[in-house]
């Protein structure tokens, strides 16, 4: 199982922009509109075959369960162990990391959420920069969050050209 959980930094990513993301997951998951959502969900034939194999039984041994019927729907609800897991696995503190993240009621005022997703669920304490826009889940359509994303991404490739000509 450490073969499958153990990650490795990848050299060349080195900034990171998280849009409307659910680190902690989302209660929505678990609702009404969640649970029909995950029902609609199919699993490609290839991940059903390898579901029946030994090494998939092995896996699940191995981790403490007999079955394994969840989507990606079901590793959103905030008491999943998917979530857990992935908030545990550290990322190199040497990459900057930003958040853009959406609230239905208000822009630039921590909280609220974007009608999916909680703040508290998007905030990272980590962050760079953080910026909430007034949005629905669908942040990344916001005017002010494609600012936010140029901006940063003219901030990396001015650290990229500072880089370089240190180097020389």
């Amino acid at each position: 199982m450490k073969e499958f959980t153990r990650f490795e930094p990848l050299p060349f990513v080195k900034r990171v922009v998280f849009i409307a993301v659910p680190h902690r997951g989302s209660v929505m998951a678990r609702s009404w509109i969640g649970r029909i959502g995950a029902k609609l969900v199919r699993l490609p034939s290839r991940l059903i075959s390898f579901r029946k194999t030994k090494f998939f039984r092995q896996m699940l041994h191995a981790i403490g369960k007999t079955e394994l019927h969840n989507t990606g729907i079901d590793d959103l609800d905030p008491d999943n162990e998917a979530i857990a897991f992935i908030n545990g696995v550290q990322m190199d503190e040497k990459i900057p990391v930003h958040s853009i993240i959406g609230n239905i009621r208000e822009a630039g005022t921590p909280g609220g959420s974007d009608g999916i997703v909680p703040y508290s669920s998007s905030h990272l304490d980590r962050a760079q920069s953080e910026l909430v826009v007034k949005s629905g889940h669908s942040a990344q359509k916001n005017p002010l969050a494609i600012q936010e994303l140029r901006r940063i991404l003219l901030l990396h490739l001015r650290s990229v050209a500072e880089e370089k000509k240190d180097k020389k």
